[in-house]
């Protein structure tokens, strides 16, 4: 319904407040004042012309909104006709509660149905349907056959997507190579940072059955003391990925009202590391918290984002695990729930060394 206003025909106009029931006395005295404009041309200091345009609303007037209301009337008339139908099925609210197939904005329109090829086949003999007109115009006969007669291009947020896909398939599928000989032991799960920096880890665990997500966090000097610690439940269904990349946000958030940034923050979610590391920030939901925790670090020159293993964030993990249990959010300073000791401990292993 883009620039909707210019397109408005004033036959179209005249006939929808003749079906709405309005007097022919005031009809016409609302066509009046629609198409009184006409436009003349200045052709060498000469004024040239009278044209008259068969449609147009002037953008601004106060008349202008109710005639547009008048005009997409007819478009929401045709929604309720294919609801009552069972053409569309429209979004129910609750169950047996009114359904709603359409809103109109100021210049946008979103429609709500069922995503199945008969809704959307009813859909799109609306919108033809509203279109006819329009596709008679010389531009859109020009263009329009030049636009949509070619094959569908693959869109070009699929390449970064794609690779980040593929880098976290060969990580996870380890059939072609040794990833550990029988009898070696693992290395060490935790890797202390630099002298006088602080290193965070954070984590989210979604419990699908109550729609909660728990998030931990804990952070760590370069001699494996807690500095703080910080559990979040929010009710709110995140997918895990969602959920992942909210928990470094979040912790970022912690870090800095608390005073610990610039830091190393790390997270066992590989894809949503990588996603921040990315060049392209992807136009999804997770692409939002993405572009915030983006954002954030643009202020902090020293202050990174990397991928750590599942078993170095253990203790994490149990914050987050340990607030979805007991429904806690806790900011603790250089502490943190004694049922995550053992972890932290086995997370760190130099802990408590002088």
């Amino acid at each position: 319904m883009s620039k909707v206003y210019d397109w408005v025909e004033w036959n179209f106009l005249r006939c929808m407040m003749d079906r709405l029931g309005f007097s022919g006395v005031w009809i016409d005295r609302i066509m009046r004042c629609a198409t009184l404009v006409s436009f003349s041309f200045i052709v060498n200091g000469e004024v040239r012309g009278n044209l008259k345009p068969p449609r147009g609303l002037c953008q601004g007037d106060p008349l202008s909104p109710y005639l547009f209301l008048i005009y997409v009337e007819g478009l929401s008339q045709l929604f309720l006709q294919a609801e009552r139908r069972k053409n569309i099925a429209g979004f129910g609210y609750s169950k047996g509660g009114l359904k709603i197939s359409h809103f109109f904005f100021a210049d946008d329109s979103m429609s709500f149905t069922k995503a199945s090829d008969r809704d959307c086949k009813a859909i799109k003999q609306i919108l033809e349907f509203m279109l006819r007109p329009l596709m008679t115009s010389f531009c859109c006969v020009l263009f329009y056959g030049r636009i949509h007669r070619k094959p569908v291009l693959n869109d070009l947020e699929v390449i970064p997507w794609a690779t980040i896909f593929f880098e976290a398939y060969k990580q996870t599928n380890c059939s072609s190579r040794v990833v550990l000989e029988i009898g070696a032991r693992p290395g060490i799960s935790w890797c202390l940072p630099m002298e006088d920096q602080l290193k965070m880890y954070t984590d989210a665990v979604v419990d699908v059955h109550s729609g909660r997500v728990g998030f931990g966090i804990i952070i760590h000097n370069h001699k494996g003391e807690v500095m703080a610690s910080s559990t979040q439940v929010v009710s709110v269904g995140f997918s895990s990925q969602v959920a992942e990349a909210m928990a470094i946000f979040i912790g970022l958030v912690f870090a800095h009202d608390a005073g610990f940034l610039p830091c190393l923050v790390e997270s066992d979610a590989q894809v949503v590391v990588k996603l921040i590391k990315a060049d392209v920030t992807p136009f999804l939901e997770i692409g939002i918290v993405v572009h915030d925790i983006k954002f954030f670090l643009e202020g902090y020159c020293s202050c990174s984002v990397s991928f750590a293993p599942r078993h170095s964030n253990k203790a994490a993990n149990c914050l987050a695990k340990f607030c979805l249990n007991y429904s806690v959010d806790h900011f603790l300073l250089k502490d943190f729930p004694f049922c995550v000791g053992v972890f932290v401990r086995g997370d760190v292993p130099v802990f408590g060394a002088s």
